[in-house]
Formats: structure tokens, C-alpha cells, sequence
């Protein structure tokens, strides 16, 4: 009797945050103003999400305004004071954050005629999110930070230049910059001439 074993990949981590706004609840009137800053324990627990030591602080204060065709537009302001870990030592890595957030929210319904917009304006603005009965603003919001962090944080004890790697076949011995640098003078003066004679 033979057993076939099968691997499944993990689940993805649920989203630390919830934000969440109802649609049917929304003015297509006017503007709906936005401020959300978390608890404590949604900090501890968003910092473990994106891997960070801390995340002490985490605001966005903005708009949501009605667009075309059922959509909206989120312009908001996304602050954060946070600690990263060094690369190089895993130091911790003090971190503010302050970016400008403008995200498209569009109704399922109409995504295939968005795609289609931006199939004929490839300098249009980005892929929206998709909304259902509810806009994830938590989601967009989560993004657009872990987007804003360092994705290689230093400590200052770790800001010294690294050494670049040279490699060269078995038993040669790898070419220095100094080695390199009258070929480098050759190759400018070859250009210079090249250009003289056009």
C-alpha cells in the first residue's frame, strides 16, 4: 500500500488591523473626514507583522472623497515613529515616518472596465483596491507603511563603507580599483577621440 503525501503552502498572516468603512453608510455628497491612530496592542501587533522592533506611533489623518463611477479617492497623511533592526548588527533603529497617501477604491463590478482605462493609459495612476460592502482602509493603510519603511536599516556604528566583493577564476588574483583605473583612462580617452572625429 503506497501514501501519496501532498505540501500545501502556509496560510498568510489575517491583516493586524481592521478599519473597515460600511459603503451604505458613506455620503457620495461631500467628503468624509478620516483619523485613525490604534491602540497598543494593534501597534505590538502590527510591528510584529512587518517585523519591527516597536512601532510606537501610527497615524493617518486624511479624506475619503466620492470619484466617478461609484469610486473614492483617500488622500491622507501616514505618520509613524518606529524601531527598525540593523542589517548589519540588528542595532535597534530609531525611525520616523511621514508620507502622503492617495489611494483608488472601485467598485467590483467595475474592474474590468478599469483594467481596461488602464490598459489604454499606462501613466494613469496606480491599480486601484477593489471594495465590496466595505472600503478596507486598514488594508491600504498597512501597505502604504510597510512601503515607507527602510528596507535596509542602519545603525550608526553600521554606516561604515562595505567592502566590495572581487571574485576571479581559481589561483587568479582578483583585479584591484587601482589595477582598473588606467583602463578606465583609456576607454575616456578613446570616447573623447570618437567624438573629436564625428
Amino acid at each position: 500500500m503506497t501514501t501519496s503525501s501532498s505540501t500545501t503552502s502556509p496560510e498568510p498572516l489575517p491583516a493586524p488591523v481592521s478599519w473597515e468603512l460600511p459603503v451604505h453608510n458613506l455620503s457620495r455628497a461631500t467628503p468624509r473626514t478620516l483619523d485613525f491612530s490604534p491602540d497598543r496592542e494593534t501597534l505590538a501587533q502590527v510591528a510584529r507583522f512587518l517585523g519591527l522592533e516597536a512601532l510606537n506611533t501610527w497615524r493617518v489623518k486624511g479624506k475619503l472623497l466620492p470619484a466617478a463611477r461609484d469610486s473614492w479617492r483617500l488622500e491622507a497623511r501616514l505618520t509613524a515613529d518606529l524601531v527598525q533592526s540593523c542589517v548589519a548588527t540588528l542595532a535597534p533603529v530609531p525611525a520616523k515616518v511621514d508620507t502622503k497617501i492617495i489611494r483608488r477604491f472601485v467598485p467590483e463590478e467595475s474592474v474590468e472596465a478599469t483594467r481596461i482605462e488602464e490598459d489604454l493609459d499606462p501613466d494613469g495612476d496606480d491599480a486601484p483596491d477593489i471594495y465590496g460592502a466595505h472600503l478596507d482602509l486598514g488594508a491600504a493603510a498597512l501597505e502604504e507603511l510597510a512601503l515607507a519603511l527602510d528596507p535596509y536599516p542602519r545603525a550608526g556604528e553600521a554606516e561604515a563603507e562595505i567592502e566590495p566583493v572581487r571574485v576571479a577564476p581559481p589561483g587568479v588574483e582578483p583585479l584591484t580599483d587601482e589595477a582598473l583605473r588606467p583602463f578606465a583612462k583609456l576607454a575616456a580617452l578613446k570616447e573623447k577621440l570618437s567624438s573629436d572625429d564625428a
